[in-house]
Order: C-alpha cells, then sequence, then structure tokens
C-alpha cells in the first residue's frame, strides 16, 4: 500500500506513511486498519493509531525525534527521545547535538509543506546537509579548546567525537542524503586526525538493552515489552 516499516514489536509499530501530509496519513492508516481487520489471520488484533509526525528521525526505541509543525515555532510539538546525548560528557556538546538535530528536522518539515515533488524534497534535504549541517559541524570543531588543561582537552574532544559520529549516522539513514553525509563524516574525522579504518571510528549503539517481551498485565490483560536496563 505504500507504507513502510521502520520498527515493530509485539505491541508498537512504527510506520512511514510516504504521505505528504497528516490528513492523508490518518487516511492511510485507517485504511490500513480496514484491510487487516477483514483479513481472518489479523482479526484478533487490536491496532490503533496513537500518535502521528510532519516528520519522525527514527533510529532506534532508544533515539528518535518526531516533530509536528504549529503556525508559530514556540507551538511546535516535539517528541524528543535521545538516549544517545546520555553518553556525550559535556553538556555545551549534549545540547548542540539535539539542537542540530531538531534544526534539521524543522527545516525539513517546512519544506515538506511547501514542495510538492519528492524529487524537490531529497535535493532539499542535500542542499541542507551540505550547506547548514556542514558548516555547523565544522563550526563546532573550529570551537574546540586548544589551550586548556590535559583533561579537559580530552573530554571535549570525546564529546565531539561522539556527536560526530551520531549525526552523521542519524542523519544517514535517509537514503537521500546518506552520500553527502558519509563524505562529511570522513572530513569531520580527517580534522579530528582520526582514523576511519578504526573500529573507534565506527558508530556503535550506546549503552545495554534486554528487553523482556509480551509481559502480561493481570489488571487490565494488556501485554507490553519491558526494557530492563
Amino acid at each position: 500500500l505504500g507504507g513502510r516499516v521502520l520498527y515493530a514489536s509485539n505491541s508498537r509499530l512504527v510506520m512511514c506513511t510516504q504521505r505528504s501530509d497528516i490528513v492523508h496519513a490518518e487516511a492511510f492508516v485507517n485504511s490500513l486498519r480496514a484491510s487487516l481487520e477483514q483479513n481472518p489471520v489479523f482479526a484478533s488484533l487490536n491496532i490503533q493509531a496513537i500518535k502521528f509526525w510532519d516528520v519522525l528521525l527514527w533510529v532506534d526505541a532508544n533515539d528518535y525525534i518526531g516533530l509536528n509543525l504549529s503556525e508559530t515555532e514556540e507551538d511546535h510539538e516535539l517528541t524528543v527521545k535521545l538516549n544517545t546525548s546520555k553518553f556525550i560528557e559535556e553538556r555545551r556538546y549534549r545540547e548542540l547535538f539535539e539542537q542540530i538535530l531538531i534544526g534539521y528536522l524543522v527545516l525539513v518539515a517546512r519544506n515538506v509543506k511547501t514542495m510538492g515533488s519528492v524529487e524537490e524534497q531529497k535535493a532539499y534535504r542535500s542542499r541542507l546537509v551540505n550547506n547548514e549541517v556542514s558548516e555547523q559541524m565544522f563550526d563546532i570543531l573550529h570551537s574546540l579548546p586548544t589551550e586548556t588543561e590535559p583533561e579537559d582537552s580530552l573530554a571535549a574532544q570525546k564529546s565531539v567525537g561522539l556527536l560526530v559520529k551520531a549525526i552523521s549516522h542519524f542523519i544517514a539513514l535517509d537514503p537521500a542524503v546518506s552520500d553527502s553525509m558519509r563524505k562529511l563524516r570522513y572530513q569531520l574525522m580527517c580534522m579530528m586526525e582520526a582514523d576511519e579504518a578504526t573500529q573507534e571510528a565506527e558508530w556503535q549503539p550506546l549503552g545495554l538493552s534486554y528487553t523482556l517481551t509480551q509481559l502480561f498485565c493481570s489488571v487490565c490483560c494488556q501485554s507490553s515489552d519491558l526494557d530492563v536496563c
């Protein structure tokens, strides 16, 4: 039907409807639900649409940002869960990490609402990476402290290194900009004198996760998943 599954578990389904606005996205979801309900194989499923976003950056269940645009910037509705930011030691770079990703998504969402052509939207995102995102990332590296205590300098370099790897990985999940992000990442790693061939230079999921699936509540008789880490 044109949708794409981003994540699925026994209790949660995250989809990209690939529709241009929320009205058409809701119509797609309602049509999908009706089709499933008519199929005897899925007749026992209780599927309800919980949330719609104009744009969603989905990495995994621990890292994602959803955005609904409003007329004024103050009224934008954000859903942010970035577990990766907890591993960026310095507060300044944690904040920059979130600001860059959220700012990028706001610009993407505005573009989606104003441009009807999918190809134009892809070209716009590519220009964003080559201009705004690149400039922001280069500015961060140029602002790294050079005349500080060794311990402070090392903490800043570690924070920036993780920020570079995370943003490069997150934004590159979009096939339209994956090549541009890889080139940018290579340039940033060279500036940091990091060897791209080493394991330390590669993005790896952070933190431990152990999920107990299909835990049933004795009160409501509903099942859910629980991450015990």
